[in-house]
């Protein structure tokens, strides 16, 4: 998958029905982390470990696949006034441009998460925090993207409490539970 001298950790991987697969890694080089993935085929095996576009800095990846072996990838990202979450599409052999789903206000957004339902419409959820301290406090945060379309705005679902480590999933009839 990756050269034995690479220092990888964080492995996610997932599969269509089919059996091809895509497996996401965050590699540590030099105090830098960026974010690889390689991609096996039932039809050629595995291919050549490649770097996400725009995913330097990326931490926590999360992969989803949907049944024609489309995928999308969500990790976190520290930038200058806080952590981010990021996202790219995986679709015709490449890996598009990535987006930002969403911000933290200066503290953390981590704990990304992803789902893709069968047609490829998926959500992305994370938790985020919006104070420190003794009064700390955190949301769970959402975006949704659509097939062909692509992302919605970031969606705040929880105000109250401290959160931590959301999940998501969808149904075939596309409805989300977080």
């Amino acid at each position: 998958l990756a050269p034995a001298s690479v220092d990888a950790h964080e492995p996610q991987v997932a599969m269509d029905p089919a059996g091809n697969a895509i497996v996401v890694w965050s590699r540590h080089e030099n105090y830098q982390s960026s974010l690889w993935a390689n991609r096996f085929t039932t039809a050629g095996g595995w291919g050549s470990a490649v770097a996400l576009p725009g995913a330097d800095g990326g931490f926590s990846s999360e992969i989803a696949m949907d049944r024609a072996g489309n995928a999308i990838v969500v990790w976190g990202r520290f930038q200058e006034d806080g952590f981010y979450v990021w996202a790219t599409h995986f679709s015709a052999g490449r890996w598009e441009s990535p987006v930002s789903l969403g911000g933290s206000n200066g503290y953390s957004s981590t704990q990304a998460q992803i789902s893709v339902e069968a047609q490829g419409d998926a959500i992305a959820v994370w938790e985020k925090r919006t104070a420190h301290g003794p009064h700390e406090r955190s949301e769970i945060s959402a975006n949704r993207y659509v097939a062909g379309i692509g992302w919605g705005g970031e969606v705040v679902f929880d105000y109250a409490g401290f959160h931590w480590g959301p999940s998501v999933a969808i149904s075939p009839a596309r409805e989300a539970l977080l």
